[in-house]
């Protein structure tokens, strides 16, 4: 077992036992998953000093040429070679060329396969899925001409050439010097309140919903008169837009004007929205419903956090300020002078840092036309990874 193997052992190891490790997903053992790649491994049979024969031990993955194979020269005599067969980009024989000389039977030289060439080139043509990075970033316009406030960078179209661009006036990227003490780090648990609504020490973990109240959630026998005074049900308002067009055959979605809640990452027409260029949107496939006339349509705002259904965890997927308003699971007469049970809640504002405490992981996007290395899971010895993105 060669010492890349071991590492990318280790490192999936480690993802298993992060607290971040659940997510939207799950591979189990015996799966082939696109997360990371990983070369092939070999060893020699050797007898009277000859190397007779090399079995593959890991077929690697990601493979688009036969690999280079390297065997370690003897003490004395003459180093043996071979070349390596691949069948779908794996290694599935390794020939023998020249058995060389003078081998130890009892201590077989080191073989090492070439690991896959990993794909390089001008980033925005060849490479645009391989990387890594935890980082953070800031920009403000230049004008609020054509541009909604509170929602920058927006695009803008000049007329009367009609062309779009993005204008800044300055921006930062990196690491967040200072902002306040974080609770979470990115990729965190999100744990459910400790206390109950009204601040006492709670017993039971379970006390409070492992979800919190969602967009246009509304509740049979609700209590408002505590920390979440003077709001109103639903709690988190659903937004709504104008539509003009979108087909059940475009993600494209062209609207009236663009509200303030309605963001990137928000969910219009059954789809969530990935770019808001101007009055038209993209989603992130086509839409549910065929608009030709201007229709007054719902959205659910972005929310700043992922909550996992499987798991019955929240994370930490947005950095800085993030607020959550959690339900109790069942309706209770723990307020004074409560005979008819309500549900209670607690609404926490906290801070998410945008370091994450465990390492980066290169993540290769293999949807549409992107083609990134396969690596396969070895069944039994990994049951589960569950990764997390942002």
């Amino acid at each position: 077992m060669n010492l890349r193997f071991l590492t990318l052992m280790a490192a999936l190891a480690a993802l298993l036992c992060a607290p971040a490790a659940h997510a939207q997903f799950e591979l189990k053992g015996g799966a082939t998953n696109l997360l990371d790649m990983r070369k092939a491994g070999a060893s020699p049979d050797v007898s009277s000093g000859l190397v007779n024969t090399i079995t593959v031990r890991g077929g690697g993955s990601g493979y688009t040429s036969a690999p280079t194979v390297t065997i370690a020269a003897p003490a004395s005599g003459t180093t043996a070679t071979a070349t390596a067969t691949i069948t779908a980009g794996v290694v599935t024989a390794i020939t023998v060329i020249n058995k060389g000389s003078g081998y130890s039977d009892a201590n077989p030289p080191a073989v090492v396969i070439a690991p896959p060439k990993v794909p390089f080139g001008t980033p925005v043509t060849l490479v645009q899925f391989a990387g890594q990075a935890a980082t953070a970033a800031t920009a403000g316009p230049i004008a609020l001409t054509g541009v909604t406030a509170g929602r920058y960078p927006r695009a803008v179209t000049s007329p009367p050439n009609s062309v779009t661009t993005i204008a800044l006036r300055r921006a930062s990227f990196g690491y967040g010097f200072a902002s306040g003490v974080p609770r979470y780090f990115m990729g965190d648990e999100i744990q459910r309140p400790s206390v109950s609504w009204d601040g006492a020490p709670l017993a039971d973990s379970n006390y409070w919903r492992a979800q919190p109240v969602q967009p246009g959630e509304e509740f049979a026998s609700p209590r408002l008169t505590n920390t979440v005074e003077g709001l109103t049900q639903p709690l988190l308002p659903v937004g709504s837009v104008t539509v003009t067009k979108s087909a059940t055959t475009t993600p494209v979605v062209e609207v009236a004007s663009v509200p303030a809640t309605l963001t990137v990452g928000a969910t219009l027409l059954g789809r969530e929205v990935q770019l808001i260029n101007g009055t038209t949107l993209m989603l992130s496939g086509s839409a549910d419903a065929n608009i030709s006339a201007s229709t007054s349509k719902p959205f659910l705002p972005y929310e700043p956090y992922y909550y996992s259904p499987h798991a019955l965890k929240v994370y930490a997927s947005q950095t800085g300020r993030v607020t959550l308003t959690w339900v109790s699971a069942v309706p209770d007469t723990s307020a004074a002078g409560e005979s008819t049970p309500t549900y209670k809640f607690r609404r926490e504002t906290f801070a998410v840092s945008s370091a994450a405490q465990v390492e980066p992981r290169v993540i290769y996007w293999t949807e549409k036309t992107f083609d990134g290395p396969m690596v396969r899971i070895p069944t039994g010895r990994i049951v589960r990874v569950n990764p997390v993105f942002n």
